[in-house]
């Protein structure tokens, strides 16, 4: 069973000041994702894979020099959902939903990094 855990004060924090460095470049992002056609295009996705059925083999941990990116991309999604929950959010559809979208386009790369600001289409 996973462990619940709670958003700090910090966590906040460091998600607000993503918001206020990349508020524009954020929106874009969002704005981008949303316009999407995903029927047609699909939807991005980060696969981690673990096999928790074997007692005999440990589940996998990331390294240490992957913490500093785990917590970037905890902050990341945080500023995400925060900026769809400004917005009026989906009360059918979580704002960490399209956030997770999000951050999973910027892994891929579908989209340029300079056209999330002018909006061009991706290919």
């Amino acid at each position: 069973m996973a462990e619940s855990s709670t958003i700090t004060g910090e966590q906040f924090e460091r998600a607000h000041r993503l918001i206020d460095l990349h508020v524009e470049e954020l929106k874009a992002l969002l704005s981008y994702c949303k316009s999407r056609q995903t029927r047609e295009d699909g939807v991005p996705a980060i696969l981690i894979l673990d096999d928790f059925t074997r007692a005999d083999k440990q589940s996998m941990h990331p390294s240490l020099g992957d913490e500093a990116l785990k917590s970037f991309y905890a902050d990341l999604a945080l500023a995400l959902a925060l900026l769809v929950e400004s917005t009026g959010g989906d009360p059918y559809y979580p704002s960490i939903c399209p956030a997770m979208s999000a951050i999973a386009e910027q892994a891929f790369s579908l989209l340029p990094f300079t056209a999330w600001k002018t909006g061009m289409e991706a290919g």
